[in-house]
């Protein structure tokens, strides 16, 4: 976090780094590269990038489960990826929906 308000690169976690992560004035961390020179929406060009055992992207697994009818995985990773980047997105929302007792009913 620090090297990327400086405007330096990253050294380390390799699972980030393959996002070319980018410290934008609002200063939270979003997804690079070469997407970012297009003339789309900032949200789209640059999604936010979460951890994935964070309590605040389990809370948007859920909210993205809930409101789109209780779907499965591979919509709510469709969902999460208009806005959001999680880092092994696939591996989280199954760990969410896998204690989701509900739909495990």
């Amino acid at each position: 976090m620090k090297r990327l308000k400086k405007g330096n690169e990253m050294r380390s976690a390799r699972s980030i780094l393959k996002l070319k992560p980018i410290m934008k004035d609002d200063g939270v961390m979003r997804v690079g590269g070469s997407i970012s020179m297009t003339r789309i929406s900032i949200e789209a060009r640059n999604p936010i990038i979460l951890p994935k055992k964070d309590h605040t992207t389990r809370m948007l697994i859920r909210y993205f489960h809930e409101n789109d009818g209780h779907c499965g995985v591979e919509q709510v990773l469709a969902i999460l990826r208009e806005q959001f980047s999680v880092v092994k997105a696939r591996t989280a929302i199954k760990l969410v929906l896998g204690r989701y007792i509900h739909c495990r009913k």
